[in-house]
C-alpha cells in the first residue's frame, strides 16, 4: 500500500503541476475542458484516477483487498461503518472536482489551446502508471 500510494501521489502531484503550467493558475474553478484542450493529458489523468479508484490489477486494488479483508476479520463493525464513508462519500466529492476539470465546458476553447504533453512528460507519466500495475 505504501509503494502504491507513493507512486500514485507522485504522479498526481506531477499532473497537477502540468495542469498549472499549462493554464497558468492553480484555481480549480478556472480549469475545465481538459479533454478538448489537452487530449494526452486527459488520458493520463483519467488513467491515474482509475488507479486511485483501485482498478483491478493495480497496486491500489491489491492493497485495498488485503487491508479491508484484514480489517473485516479484526473489526467487522468498524469495517461496515467505514466502508460507506470510504467508498461513497469521499470519492464522490473528490471525483466531482476532477470530472469538472476534465469534462467541463471551457471558456478557453476560443483561445489558443495550451500545449499538450511533451514526449518526455508522457514517458514519465505513463512509466509511473505502468509501474502501478
Amino acid at each position: 500500500m505504501l509503494i502504491g500510494h507513493a507512486l500514485l501521489s507522485t504522479n498526481s502531484f506531477l499532473l497537477v503541476d502540468a495542469i498549472g503550467r499549462r493554464f497558468k493558475t492553480r484555481l480549480i474553478t478556472e480549469i475545465s475542458g481538459l479533454n478538448f484542450l489537452c487530449p494526452k493529458l486527459f488520458l493520463v489523468i483519467l488513467t491515474n484516477l482509475l488507479v486511485f479508484l483501485g482498478f483491478p490489477g493495480s497496486l491500489m486494488f491489491i492493497a485495498e483487498i488485503i487491508f479491508f479483508t484484514y480489517l473485516f476479520d479484526l473489526f467487522p463493525t468498524l469495517f461496515i461503518t467505514l466502508l460507506p464513508l470510504l467508498y461513497l462519500l469521499v470519492p464522490t466529492f473528490f471525483f466531482k472536482v476532477w470530472m469538472n476539470a476534465i469534462f467541463g465546458y471551457s471558456d478557453r476553447l476560443n483561445w489558443a489551446a495550451p500545449a499538450d504533453l511533451s514526449s518526455k512528460e508522457l514517458v514519465t507519466y505513463v512509466g509511473l502508471i505502468v509501474t502501478m500495475f
